[in-house]
């Protein structure tokens, strides 16, 4: 199940967070929930190869305080490929980054995606090559 969106009035909470003050006229939370949230799949590869245990993270862009809690992060599999289930429509960043690897291009550039309900996009980040030695 997947937040689609909450609303006071005409106000996105999840952009512009919320703020209630003593005295102030009372509203209605409006909270818009969906089984038919979006799906991500994709590979990360770095020298062409499968990168086996990268870290990918998705987060909404621009991300606020207020909605940073829908960012989800996963593993790669033994074929370099992950998946996200049930993310709710909206715009999102996409990188990889190997664990442990202390080198500035242990990192994916980011890519931007756009979700929409029942969605089922497929992405490849790649890692660039390790130095030479």
């Amino acid at each position: 199940m997947a937040c689609k969106s909450v609303r006071l009035g005409t106000e996105d909470v999840l952009a512009k967070g919320l703020e209630i003050e003593k005295g102030q006229a009372s509203g209605t939370i409006q909270i818009a929930v969906s089984n038919s949230g979006a799906e991500l799949t994709g590979s990360v590869v770095q020298d062409e190869k499968p990168v086996v245990g990268a870290r990918v993270r998705i987060s909404p862009d621009p991300q606020t305080r207020y909605n940073r809690l829908l960012s989800r992060t996963t593993n790669t599999d033994q074929g370099g490929r992950f998946s996200f289930i049930g993310l709710a429509p909206g715009q999102y960043l996409v990188t990889a980054k190997i664990p442990g690897e202390a080198q500035a291009n242990a990192s994916s550039d980011s890519k931007s995606v756009d979700l929409s309900e029942h969605d089922h996009d497929n992405i490849d980040l790649t890692i660039p090559p390790r130095p030479k030695q």
